[in-house]
C-alpha cells in the first residue's frame, strides 16, 4: 500500500479568524506531505481507554495461541498460503468520538475540522485533548475525505489494536516438509 504520511498542523484559534460564520472554537489541520499520494489519519476524543492481556495472563494466552493456530490451520485449509492469515488480538484502544480518513490524491491536499462546545484552547499540537461529550467538531475543508463517527458516548469504537498475526505455508518440496515434520511434528 506504500507509505502513508500526514502532518497535524499547529492549531489556530477560531476566534482569531477574520470568518464570522465560524463559531468560537479551535481548528485542526491535517495535511499531507511528502511524495506519497495515499493518506491515513485518526483523531480520537478524548478519554480513550485501553483494553489488553495483563502480564501475568499473557503467557498462558501464548501457550493458547500457539496450538489454536495450528489447529485452525489444519480444520481450514483454505488459510495455508493465504496473504491475509488470522490473528489473535492483543490489546485495543475504544473512544466514543473520532474522524478518520483514508485518502489517494496529491500532496498539499488538507482537511481542516472546526471544534466549538466545552473545550480548552491546546497551547500546540501536543497539547491536544479534545473532550467527547460537550464538543461539536464539523468539517470545514474535506480534501482528504475525513469522515466524523460519534456514538454520543453510548457505545465504544475500536480505533487501534495490537495483535499477534501468523501466516502458514504449504511446503511443496518433500525434503522440506520432512524437515517441518520433524522440527514441528
Amino acid at each position: 500500500m506504500g507509505s502513508h504520511q500526514s502532518t497535524l498542523i499547529p492549531l489556530i484559534p477560531s476566534a482569531l479568524t477574520t470568518d464570522s460564520s465560524v463559531s468560537p472554537g479551535f481548528d485542526v489541520f491535517f495535511e499531507r506531505t511528502g511524495s506519497s499520494n495515499t493518506a491515513a489519519i485518526i483523531m480520537p476524543s478524548s478519554p480513550t481507554t485501553s483494553h489488553g492481556l495483563r502480564s501475568a495472563a499473557r503467557h498462558h494466552i501464548e501457550q493458547w495461541w500457539a496450538l489454536a493456530k495450528r489447529y485452525a490451520f489444519r480444520t481450514w485449509p483454505y488459510l495455508l498460503n493465504a496473504p491475509t492469515g488470522i490473528f489473535l488480538v492483543t490489546k485495543t484502544i475504544k473512544t466514543t468520538k473520532y474522524s478518520c480518513g483514508l485518502s489517494k490524491g496529491n500532496p498539499g491536499e488538507r482537511s481542516v475540522i472546526h471544534i466549538n462546545g466545552s473545550v480548552r484552547y491546546p497551547h500546540n499540537q501536543n497539547d491536544l485533548n479534545i473532550p467527547s461529550q460537550g464538543t461539536h467538531w464539523q468539517p470545514v475543508v474535506n480534501q482528504l475525505s475525513m469522515e466524523l463517527h460519534d456514538s454520543q458516548g453510548k457505545v465504544y469504537f475500536t480505533i487501534f489494536m495490537e495483535r499477534e498475526a501468523s501466516r502458514m505455508y504449504n511446503l511443496a518440496d518433500p525434503s522440506l516438509k520432512d524437515a517441518a515434520h520433524k522440527l514441528w511434528g
